[in-house]
Order: structure tokens, then sequence, then C-alpha cells
């Protein structure tokens, strides 16, 4: 028998949803053989696929190959639930964590019961290569910036040698710390400039990558910016 779906209704701090993943899980023991359609409380070795506006990360199953390699798992479990990809969330609870990880997740329960799913990382800080898509002027000094990055990795092609790829097409804003100090009678991270020139800073190029660290909720690097001189 197919035990029945609720789409509304509470008692207390038991909802609906709390039902409906209850039968879930039942009907899953009573089958074992039929794929399974929703998560339960067990750890899980996921792919992050998609962060939305809330911090929270959209996933599906992986598994690991012999080889070291990890493939997506044929009917596997994954984070959608009626169309909605962020229905059983996983959260960075470091807040390094980006689209295209594969990681463990490990479930939790919301103080109302719901599941979600936090992103098990080591401690530490997390260090990524990006690449600068653009530069956006700050809003009262006109020279610092912050940049907007992709995640990038290094492969060497046969032929060609060794280029920067983008692993995601999810964009993040980056800081440069060697932008904190302005200019006075120094320049840039301690470059006097000769006398009878002005110098003007100018942002980090795009398709320069860096190495970025999160830190404090923000990804920071630091690299000297480049100059304009004008002979006055």
């Amino acid at each position: 028998m197919t035990l029945p779906r609720f789409t509304s209704g509470k008692v207390g701090n038991l909802e609906f949803s709390h039902l409906n993943e209850a039968f879930d899980l039942l009907e899953s023991k009573r089958a074992a053989t039929r794929p399974r359609r929703e998560p339960v409380d067990d750890a899980l070795l996921v792919r992050l696929i998609q962060k939305n506006a809330a911090g929270a990360f959209s996933w599906s199953e992986m598994t690991r190959k012999d080889d070291g390699t990890f493939e997506a798992v044929s009917g596997g479990v994954a984070s959608t639930k009626d169309g909605d990809a962020f229905h059983y969330p996983a959260i960075s609870l470091s807040g390094g964590a980006i689209a295209g990880d594969t990681v463990i997740i490990e479930p939790r329960r919301t103080k109302q019961g719901k599941l979600y799913y936090t992103i098990a990382t080591s401690a530490g800080t997390v260090t990524r290569a990006f690449q600068i898509v653009s530069s956006v002027a700050h809003a009262t000094r006109p020279d610092a910036w912050a940049y907007v990055a992709k995640t990038v990795e290094s492969v060497i092609s046969p032929g060609i040698g060794q280029q920067w790829v983008v692993t995601s097409q999810s964009e993040y804003t980056l800081l440069n710390g060697a932008e904190n100090p302005s200019d006075g009678n120094s320049i840039g991270v301690g470059t006097v400039p000769p006398s009878g020139t002005l110098s003007t800073r100018r942002a980090i190029k795009p398709g320069t990558v860096v190495m970025a660290s999160y830190s404090g909720n923000n990804w920071v690097f630091s690299i000297p910016n480049g100059y304009s001189f004008v002979c006055t």
C-alpha cells in the first residue's frame, strides 16, 4: 500500500512535511530495491551544484571510483523536491564552499524539525584560485575596488601547455588587501615614485589569476596594483 501524502496541516511543531518525510522513509525500507527518492538522516557524498541568495547549496549524490575520480550516482538522492532545488539545502558553516565542490554533508534538523545538511569541512582557512572578470569602483575611494571573479584550475593541454580553465560560472566578490593603504609620499606597497611625476593607481586587470582566501565573510587576495604615470 502506498502511504498518503499531505499538502498542508500542522500540530504543534509537527508539520505535514515531516509526515511526508517519515512516509517516504517507511516506504523505502519496505522496498529497499527501489531507488531512493528522498534524503534520509545519513551522511552523504555529494557535489554542490548551485548557491542561492541565502547562502545555501543545492546538491546531488556522488560516488568515488577506484581510480580516485567521482561520478554521479544513478538514481541517487538530491536536494530537489517538488521542483524546489533547495528543499534539502546544504549549509557551509565555514563559508568557504563553492559550487562544484565534492564534499561530505551531514544531516541536521531545524528547530521546527525540517531536514537540512551541513557541509563537513576541515578547520582552517580556505584558499582558491580565481580569475578576475571585472572590477567595481569603491563608493568613496578612487583607489580601491571590489573584484568580480570566477574559480579556475590549471590544466596542461597537449600542444598548448598550461591554461587556466573556469570551473564554474558562479561569480564571487574579491577584495584586494594591497589596496587598504591610500597613496601618499609612497605608493602601492611602498614604492617611492620619481620626483616630477603624478601617479594613479589602477584596478587589477581582468584575466589576472589570484589566490584568494576566505576570511571574515570575504574572499581576500593581496597583489600590488599597476600604476599610470604622467610627467609634470
